[in-house]
């Protein structure tokens, strides 16, 4: 990317664009002649990943197991540039890319991307918590005090990292592309949708459950992601012969928004007990504001708490489902109606391009 001094900016990120929301929106909304990209699916900058063979992947789970990160990240994350530009500033959305690209890029401007609070990012599992965990540990600890500087989501998140490792973070909410779309009216039965993965952590069944409570007055469209194939076929025997719930395959990025618009209320699953979702803020909560939903959000402090300051739904007052089935059978017309009102005006004016600018003034004003 060439901004509008002429400066140069790579973004950095694994995997495929569309896998990473806030790099794809931010990519799309700049000139693509300034923007060059960084990915393990290819780019200007290549991300290789050799030593594939079992020996290899073993090695590096025992570099991990006796704490010899700096070996491990050299094998692990190597960067082959077929660009001949001098990047000025390189925007990375991935915390285990960061010590490859200060190595790479030393003379540029590094912004990092927080996106979730990596050091307990799936601090559930042991094994993660003795390898990775300590990894993403030593990399926030050791390198990211090297960026000029970082981003993330939420205020709750900022304040996580802020107050393990003293770092000033700059908030940038994820918002969606501006979409121009109607308000649907609201009609009998009231549609329900969850957009996501299929995994254990998310509960999914608790929400087939609150289906089976509230009976006919509603309707759940579950556009599942198969991330644990088990327990995936375990929510397909679950709906299997409902009338009121079913199961639809994921949608592509670029059509999320427009399938949503048909439905009354978009609802979030945010189980308690995981320090990420304490403090998330989820990329389809404003993919549903776009579609102009009304929020079911769960009670967690930073997506509840925002969902409830903006008056975008209903803050749950629990996890149980009973606490989801009174929230519904209290809901009317007139109600969801409401804030549908509300999404709409809050979607015109907080955009993926609102998003955008504030990056590029993080990237771009914030340097001397």
């Amino acid at each position: 990317m060439v901004g509008n001094d002429g400066r140069r900016v790579l973004i950095a990120f694994f995997g495929p664009l569309s896998e990473c929301p806030r790099a794809h929106r931010y990519v799309h909304h700049a000139d693509r002649g300034f923007c060059e990209v960084l990915s393990e699916s290819g780019g200007s900058v290549a991300l290789v990943t050799p030593y594939r063979s079992f020996g290899s992947r073993l090695y590096n789970l025992l570099l991990l197991l006796f704490g010899r990160y700096e070996r491990y990240l050299a094998r692990r994350y190597r960067l082959v540039s077929s660009s001949k530009t001098n990047f000025d500033t390189v925007l990375c959305h991935d915390l285990l890319l960061v010590p490859s690209l200060l190595g790479e890029f030393k003379k540029a401007r590094l912004v990092v991307d927080l996106r979730e609070y990596y050091p307990a990012q799936e601090a559930h599992r042991l094994f993660w918590r003795l390898t990775f965990g300590r990894l993403n540990h030593y990399v926030c600890r050791t390198y990211l005090p090297r960026a000029a500087a970082l981003s993330t989501v939420s205020d709750s998140l900022a304040n996580l990292y802020g107050d393990e490792f003293g770092f000033s973070i700059s908030v940038i909410p994820s918002y969606a592309v501006y979409h121009d779309l109607p308000i649907r009216p609201v009609k009998s039965p009231i549609r329900l949708v969850y957009l996501g993965n299929a995994s254990r952590s998310r509960r999914i069944h608790d929400l087939v459950s609150v289906m089976r409570d509230v009976g006919d007055a509603f309707v759940l469209d579950l556009y599942l992601v198969e991330k644990e194939s088990a327990y995936f076929e375990t929510i397909q025997r679950m709906v299997a012969g409902r009338r009121n719930i079913r199961i639809l395959p994921p949608v592509p990025f670029s059509e999320i928004v427009n399938t949503l618009n048909s439905y009354d209320i978009g609802v979030l699953c945010l189980p308690q007990g995981h320090v990420n979702f304490d403090v998330a803020m989820p990329n389809k909560l404003f993919e549903y504001v776009q579609a102009r939903l009304m929020v079911l959000s769960p009670p967690r402090p930073a997506v509840g708490g925002f969902v409830e300051a903006h008056k975008l739904g209903v803050r749950l007052s629990g996890d149980s489902v009973s606490a989801v089935v009174r929230a519904l059978t209290d809901l009317d017309v007139a109600t969801i109606s409401a804030f549908k009102e509300t999404v709409d005006r809050f979607a015109r004016e907080h955009t993926a391009a609102h998003s955008a600018k504030m990056f590029d003034q993080l990237l771009f004003s914030a340097s001397t």
